[in-house]
């Protein structure tokens, strides 16, 4: 794993969860998604990194619904 993957690969997968859940229950589903979806949980945490990091860019609302409209 890349140096700047590790800070966050020694996360535990609740971490991302809890960030997801405060955000609303599409990212949560979105990014449980990913996770199930993964054989190695911890290859899919960059990904979920990035999804959870677009509310900063963009705003936790628009992110939100962008994973709405994602999932349908």
């Amino acid at each position: 794993m890349p140096k700047n993957h590790k800070v966050y690969g020694d996360w535990p997968s609740a971490r991302f969860v809890n960030w997801a859940k405060r955000i609303g229950p599409y990212i949560r589903a979105l990014t449980g998604g990913n996770l199930a979806s993964a054989q190695v949980p911890t290859q899919m945490y960059s990904r979920r990194m990035e999804i959870l990091k677009l509310g900063r860019a963009y705003g936790q609302n628009t992110v939100e619904r962008a994973c709405q409209i994602a999932l349908e």
